[in-house]
């Protein structure tokens, strides 16, 4: 049950304690520098660049056809997208350095109201697709001789387009959620942009904090996590098996391919490394009394959850090149 607070002490008045610590203060600055300046710059152009990758090779062998390579072009499209918006998001962390107080802060809040949620629908929509191919590769490892039968190219499709629409269908109402107001800070002597949360998120607060804070994180993200948590080791341990004992009898009489299984069953599991810490995290904030996006504790979140992101969005372009002979043999 999430816990009953105003719309307002979520978005402006909530006071973190971690705001009051001047050295967590400084420490967060090192941070936001090295990590949004630097590394999640760095990481999104690896990004950019192997999922651009996977999609121009994959889409060459079957991408109408074979339900893995449907699902892995779906996920690269995700990765592809949230390593296009982070270091848009995270450009502020530069323009702090170059620019005057005033223009800065006020694109700051333009970014952080419309890349940084863009961001979230890509980087969730990657852990719910995650799911899906755990779900698939379990299909297809446990019940090879029905596999195709089960998991069908226009069935994987359809799962595909769903899990996109209803990450950007639950997200939507957030673009909708802040309006910015000029309002005088003592401190700068001067007019500065301040969040605030529009009629619409007041008027239909709780049903937005339920739709997103229970039923999303703990529904439809946990459930995902839950899926590739269970069904990933029993995955590796099914297929373990299968290539000590028979492999080249299950290769030679139905669809299942081993090498495939092993790819990724390793992307799913290095997903649920990094993205099981951050959504369980996430669930619990929601299900706390609330938190200012303007608090440090909530920007130190950000930064590690996007810096993730961005290497989980990278990795899995290095898994097929090292782990597959075919995906290296398309650059030749």
């Amino acid at each position: 049950m999430v816990a009953e607070t105003t719309p307002t002490d979520i978005l402006i008045d909530t006071v973190d304690p971690i705001d009051n610590d001047l050295e967590l203060d400084r420490a967060l600055s090192a941070v936001d520098l090295i990590f949004s300046s630097v590394l999640i710059h760095v990481f999104s152009l690896v990004g950019l660049v192997g999922n651009s990758i996977n999609i121009l090779i994959l889409s060459r062998y079957n991408i109408t056809t074979d339900s893995s390579n449907i699902l892995l072009v779906s996920l690269s499209v995700s990765d592809f997208l949230f390593c296009f918006s982070a270091p848009i998001s995270h450009s502020t962390s530069i323009l702090s350095r170059l620019m005057p107080t005033l223009p800065y802060l006020k694109l700051d809040k333009l970014i952080f109201q419309n890349f940084e949620l863009f961001g979230r629908i890509a980087y969730c929509t990657s852990i719910t697709l995650v799911g899906v191919i755990s779900l698939e590769r379990f299909v297809v490892v446990y019940f090879p001789f029905r596999a195709s039968e089960i998991v069908t190219p226009f069935r994987v499709k359809v799962a595909a387009f769903v899990v996109y629409v209803i990450n950007i269908a639950l997200f939507s109402p957030l673009f909708n959620m802040f309006k910015m107001e000029m309002q005088y800070v003592e401190d700068y002597d001067d007019y500065l942009p301040v969040m605030l949360p529009t009629d619409f998120y007041v008027n239909n607060y709780k049903t937005i904090t339920l739709t997103l804070g229970v039923f999303y994180n703990n529904v439809i993200l946990g459930s995902s996590i839950l899926v590739t948590l269970i069904l990933t080791p029993a995955t590796a341990i099914k297929l373990w098996f299968i290539i000590g004992t028979r492999s080249q009898l299950t290769s030679q009489r139905c669809r299942f391919e081993p090498q495939v299984a092993k790819i990724l069953v390793t992307v799913c599991t290095i997903n649920l490394i990094i993205y099981a810490p951050f959504v369980a995290y996430d669930s619990a904030l929601n299900l706390m009394s609330g938190y200012s996006l303007d608090s440090n504790s909530f920007r130190l979140y950000l930064i590690i959850t996007d810096f993730s992101g961005t290497i989980s969005a990278s990795v899995n372009f290095l898994v097929y090149v090292t782990m597959s002979k075919k995906f290296r043999n398309s650059y030749k």
